[in-house]
């Protein structure tokens, strides 16, 4: 079992958001055959987006850092809802994939301590 920590994220994050993003579409992007200075710019462009997307369509969201040991982990975006915790986005940078710490952070959403609510909606956040 991980002891992680649920951070809130701020502007100054905004850096640790991007690698946090690019990570999850770095190999998708290589495919393309770009240089490496027009893949980061896309991914860039990509991440921008999705942020403004999730502002616009979730602006209650909480925005967390995941961290373990005091290193970042990953990101988890939640939106409290009145009968539910949606969940909008979750991603965790490689070093922490398969290691059941996603696994870990869904459960503890999924607990008790929300009675009367819903677990979690695990769909995409993109309505």
């Amino acid at each position: 079992m991980h002891s992680y920590r649920l951070r809130p994220a701020s502007d100054s994050d905004t850096p640790m958001l991007l690698a946090i993003y690019t990570s999850t579409r770095q190999e998708e992007v290589a495919q393309t055959g770009w240089p490496q200075g027009q893949q980061d710019a896309f991914l860039a462009m990509q991440a921008k987006a999705q942020h403004e997307h999730y502002l616009l369509h979730y602006p209650e969201a909480e925005r967390h850092l995941i961290e373990l040991s005091g290193e970042t982990a990953g990101r988890l975006y939640l939106s409290d809802w009145e009968q539910e915790i949606r969940i909008v986005d979750i991603a965790l940078l490689p070093a922490f994939r398969g290691s059941g710490l996603g696994s870990q952070v869904l459960a503890a959403l999924a607990g008790p301590g929300s009675p009367g609510r819903q677990a979690p909606d695990y769909s995409r956040g993109n309505q």
